[in-house]
């Protein structure tokens, strides 16, 4: 009603079904990843009132591309057994007739699967400067065979030539 009377176009919503527990029944919750050992969060997140803390996929080395991926295929299929998209793929591919309606289990194997599958095509260089940073942050010391170490260093190194 508001939409008609500010005489704005109305957009169409979709209701998209449930992601459930992993185990038993009910809706997925954040204490069920913390409970399990996944993450439920992109980020790690805090509780500003109780200052709990839950896991994120950025900080357990996910790839935002495999998360969507999985979380696309939660309660929703191309009418095909392909299980790897692109994220172009899953805009041009995306249909709602093709959501089903019951609730959708989340399956964190199958999460951890297609984390996999991204990581096996990640070029050599790319993963280097990705776990470098990741080591800088944490102000771990990481040394090429060579102990020269800088920013630009790591994109000519194969991934076995890293020890610690």
């Amino acid at each position: 009603m508001l939409y008609e009377a500010f005489a704005w176009e109305a957009p169409k919503f979709a209701h998209l079904p449930l992601i459930l527990k992993p185990v038993g029944n009910g809706k997925l919750s954040k204490r069920d990843g913390d409970k399990l050992g996944f993450p439920v969060f992109p980020l790690d997140w805090t509780d500003p009132i109780s200052g709990e803390k839950s896991s994120g996929y950025r900080e357990k080395g996910f790839f935002s591309e495999a998360v969507i991926n999985f979380l696309a295929l939660l309660g929703w299929n191309d009418g095909t057994d392909q299980e790897l998209f692109s994220l172009e793929e899953l805009i041009e591919k995306f249909d709602l007739n093709r959501v089903h309606k019951s609730g959708a289990k989340f399956d964190p194997e199958k999460n951890k699967w297609f984390n996999h599958q991204y990581l096996t095509q990640q070029n050599d260089a790319d993963l280097a400067k990705t776990f470098a940073s990741y080591l800088l942050k944490r102000n771990r010391f990481l040394r090429c065979r060579n102990d020269k170490i800088g920013k630009n260093s790591f994109s000519n190194q194969r991934k076995s030539s890293f020890r610690f």
